[in-house]
């Protein structure tokens, strides 16, 4: 399976400038949990719900004031639509990471997969393998 057919096609983008009240507004009414980060038009990064509690709120920054290119990921992992599942989760185990930016092959934005998703798409046994492997590496 690709990961075209079981990735969420909806996928919305926030400013590098934008105000993490913003950021984590848009977050809530998505009900998604990573935003990719756009300057210039490029995606530079990735700002997730955990970023905004673990670099953020945890370091008592001001989210009226602190942008998303304050704390997000740099870069931005992610597959292509055509690539197999397990291409896709083997780029998430070896990154410890839940979700992938999904691009198609003129890098543009077309979606976002995640381990639920994988788990939902993909065989039992594929399942097993991939959510323990993660667990390893996340949890230790």
């Amino acid at each position: 399976m690709q990961v075209k057919d079981a990735m969420n096609p909806h996928v919305e983008t926030v400013d590098a400038s934008a105000r993490l009240n913003a950021v984590a507004a848009k977050m809530s009414s998505l009900d998604v949990g990573i935003l990719p980060v756009k300057e210039s038009g490029k995606i530079v990064g990735a700002v997730t719900d955990r970023d905004i509690v673990v670099r953020a709120l945890a370091h008592k920054l001001d989210i009226n004031i602190a942008t998303a290119s304050d704390i997000m990921s740099p870069g931005c992992i992610g597959c292509y639509d055509d690539d197999d599942l397990c291409q896709a989760a083997n780029i998430m185990e070896k990154n410890r990471i839940h979700r992938l930016l999904v691009v198609d092959h003129d890098e543009k934005p077309v979606g976002v997969i995640s381990i639920g998703d994988i788990s939902r798409s993909a065989n039992e046994h594929f399942c097993y393998e991939v959510l323990e492997k993660l667990s390893k590496h996340i949890y230790g």
